[in-house]
């Protein structure tokens, strides 16, 4: 199944939206596939202070 995911992020201050298009083969892979989306906007920003505030699927708050 396809799934777009918004994450909502305050990056030492800055807010900062990001969102995407994954494939995902069950419902129960998207906290991972999220998680690991996540983990690779920290490596981006060079891993400095991060606050999640929101997780989109789908245009549905998580």
């Amino acid at each position: 199944m396809k799934i777009k995911l918004t994450v909502h992020l305050d990056i030492e201050g800055q807010k900062l939206m990001q969102s995407g298009d994954f494939k995902a083969r069950r419902k129960e892979d998207i906290p991972g596939i999220a998680y690991e989306w996540i983990q690779k906007l920290k490596k981006e920003t060079g891993y400095r202070d991060t606050r999640i505030n929101k997780v989109i699927v789908n245009n549905e708050k998580k």
